[in-house]
């Protein structure tokens, strides 16, 4: 069969369009956007060091994706009633690859090169005419290995999102390579289900259960972080970062030593430090944090959500309360409990019930686990991140979501934590001792773990 004649073959073939409800998290994110300026410059990105790839069946294989997952089609305008969305036909034109050749240019060059393509792209999306995703080749020679860049607006994928398109562009593009059919996994359930689902459980009983647990926390022992600065504006351009990691072996222990002492998750460990670590900063034991939860949960009979691509994924607010815990193996103990109380739907649930609870502070402490991106990189195809950034993610206009932002990743076998702040609130210093709190805790429950196991 030639490549023209290449066919996609879909469990789903039904077209799904039309108005899709806004879902909490996108609520969430369209709140924060001040007269819509930089909303379409928000995004993720990969760049990819790639095989030398070829760049038709490459941009085919990008082609296919919009008609096996809707939410690559979605499109949004801000009304007076404010913002709403829809699915495009498959009739819309994907966005071409945008293949560059730059083998040409002189070695010391190319990185300079590549880096201004990458901002260029990442600034060029649109969230009503589209396209709200794009890709670019670079061809960098035959001794150097190939980038790719793909950048896509965040309101129609998440982390788990890119799992699976990672995946079903490797399929995709080594069928069309060989001249092949293309057979991608069966489809799920698609994202414009899942948010009339949404849109339908605000009066479920279910939803209501969930209320005490809201208006229970302790809202009132929440207090505002210390600045070192006077309030200034926290927009995307005054973001700055600092970085610290664990090496192999501590990171080996974290990830397998302590989960044997204490049956827990890496995500709660990792609570358990920062939880520490801003109660020696701020002198309080509680600390309400916006947890990013990846919100594929089972809510509705019926509905699988494993290969869905879209924003699922949410920042759920957490109140953490260490009360008298003082060493490590209590501290954690009550971060685990307390996480585990917290209901299946996250913010989707605290977000429909908002009328019904009094108002809450917002949180200022954003937290985010990545995940393995080891493990990520080996069922993508031979992918695999490039050294080198993929440009600047958001726009400068935009707020920032959190006065204070945590990740962490591991990569290469390292746990690699990152603190993201405002230049406008917080000095270099206060983020670098910050950071390295987190990182003294997680070193004193390593080591407390490994003592209770011996």
């Amino acid at each position: 069969m030639s490549r023209d004649e290449t066919t996609l073959r879909t469990a789903a073939p039904e077209e799904i369009t039309g108005p899709v409800p806004l879902t909490p998290v996108q609520r969430w994110f369209f709140s924060r956007v001040v007269d819509g300026a930089g909303a379409s410059h928000f995004n993720l990105s990969l760049l990819l060091e790639t095989p030398r790839l070829a760049a038709a069946p490459l941009a085919a294989a990008l082609a296919l994706l919009p008609r096996h997952h809707d939410a690559l089609r979605l499109r949004f305008r801000r009304r007076p009633e404010g913002w709403e969305q829809w699915t495009e036909g498959l009739a819309a034109a994907p966005p071409g690859l945008l293949a560059l050749d730059l083998k040409a240019l002189p070695e010391e060059r190319m990185a300079g090169a590549v880096a201004a393509v990458t901002a260029e792209v990442q600034a060029s999306l649109d969230l009503t005419r589209g396209p709200v995703q794009r890709a670019v080749l670079f061809d960098l020679g035959a001794r150097r290995s190939g980038r790719l860049l793909w950048a896509v607006h965040h309101l129609v994928l998440d982390g788990v999102s890119w799992r699976v398109l990672l995946q079903d562009l490797a399929v995709a593009y080594g069928g069309l390579a060989r001249g092949l059919p293309v057979t991608l996994p069966p489809k799920t359930t698609s994202f414009q289900r899942w948010a009339q689902l949404l849109g339908a459980h605000t009066a479920s009983p279910e939803l209501a259960a969930e209320l005490p647990f809201w208006r229970d926390l302790p809202w009132g022992a929440v207090a505002p972080l210390p600045r070192d600065l006077p309030s200034g504006a926290n927009r995307q351009s005054s973001e700055r970062s600092v970085t610290r990691e664990l090496d192999r072996e501590e990171t080996r222990a974290l990830l397998s030593e302590i989960p044997q002492v204490y049956p827990t998750t890496t995500k709660e460990i990792l609570l358990t430090a920062v939880a520490r670590a801003f109660a020696a900063w701020t002198a309080s034991p509680v600390l309400l944090v916006d947890v990013e939860m990846h919100g594929r949960v089972d809510l509705f009979t019926g509905v699988d959500l494993s290969r869905t691509v879209g924003w699922i994924n949410n920042f759920t607010p957490v109140v953490l309360d260490l009360g008298p815990a003082a060493d490590p193996g209590s501290a954690h103990q009550s971060v685990q409990e307390q996480l585990r109380r917290v209901p299946a739907s996250g913010r989707v649930s605290l977000d429909l019930l908002g009328d019904l609870l009094p108002p809450l502070p917002a949180p200022e402490v954003g937290f985010n686990y990545i995940g393995n991106l080891d493990t990520a990189e080996a069922e993508s195809g031979g992918l695999r991140l490039a050294p080198e950034g993929s440009g600047p993610q958001r726009s400068p206009h935009l707020l920032r979501l959190h006065l204070i932002e945590l990740e962490g990743a591991v990569k290469d076998g390292r746990l690699i934590l990152s603190c993201l702040y405002s230049e406008n609130a917080h000095r270099q210093s206060t983020a670098e001792r910050l950071l390295a709190g987190v990182v003294q805790a997680l070193r004193e429950l390593i080591a407390h773990c490994q003592q209770r196991g011996r």
